[in-house]
């Protein structure tokens, strides 16, 4: 079984997104996702647009994972 081990939890439509997202060190690496794709598409474009250089869109999101026997793990923060 594949697991997916989910470190932060950043609500894209949170009024202060931007805000949060510009606490996180752009230097690091970021898969980011949602349940389809859509949001974590427009989340991967603020980020690019706030200079992150190593980020990565799950693409298909969550669904397609726990379709595809992929366990997630989430972790609040």
């Amino acid at each position: 079984m594949n697991i997916l081990n989910v470190k932060i939890n950043i609500d894209f439509y949170d009024i202060d997104f931007e805000i949060k997202i510009n606490r996180l060190d752009k230097d690091s690496a970021f898969l980011i996702y949602c349940a389809c794709g859509s949001r974590s598409g427009q989340a991967l474009s603020v980020m690019e647009d706030s200079e992150f250089f190593t980020v990565d869109n799950l693409e298909e999101g969550l669904y397609a994972r726990k379709n595809a026997e992929y366990h997630v793990v989430a972790y609040n923060l």
